[in-house]
């Protein structure tokens, strides 16, 4: 809707524009926000982001699967701390697969860790790890995450 809301696109719905927007789906989107905390709040509080809408994003990706006789599609999110994704209940969604990454730099134990807390949870429905170059320190090896009980499936590296 972010699409249409910012008018790059007719609405979809109205006569025949779907036909015009299919070129939607071949193509790569990243959605993102920005937001800045000023002074006026308390940091010391302490403040949790709440993000609802990884439900509302595998509809979307669903959407597109039934409407366009599509292949499966996969939602990645990227975790590096427990308190990012408080409520892990998440929608089962066949059309898409949730994928939830062990995000974040660190020692191989630390990232291990991380790996076995966020990708191997009940909401992530293949494990996934995300390792840095630089960064991590040192990187784990693919032969040393193939020795896992639970290897990844999905490995990001940046």
């Amino acid at each position: 809707m972010d699409l249409l809301n910012q008018t790059i696109i007719q609405d979809p719905f109205y006569r025949f524009n779907e036909e015009n927007q299919i070129w939607i789906t071949n193509s790569t989107w990243i959605y993102s926000t920005e937001f800045v905390l000023t002074d006026a709040l308390n940091y010391a509080q302490g403040y949790t982001l709440v993000f609802e809408s990884i439900d509302t994003a595998q509809r979307l990706l669903a959407d597109l699967v039934i409407n366009y006789d599509l292949p499966r599609k996969a939602l990645v999110v990227h975790q590096f701390l427990s308190i990012m994704l408080p409520d892990e209940i998440f929608a089962d969604v066949p059309e898409v697969d949730l994928i939830i990454d062990a995000d974040g730099w660190g020692t191989p134990a630390a990232k291990l860790a991380d790996f076995s807390q966020f990708s191997l949870g009940p909401s992530s429905e293949w494990p996934a790890i995300k390792l840095f170059f630089e960064w991590d320190n040192p990187i784990l090896k693919p032969s040393e995450l193939m020795q896992l009980s639970f290897p990844p499936a999905y490995v990001i590296y940046q």
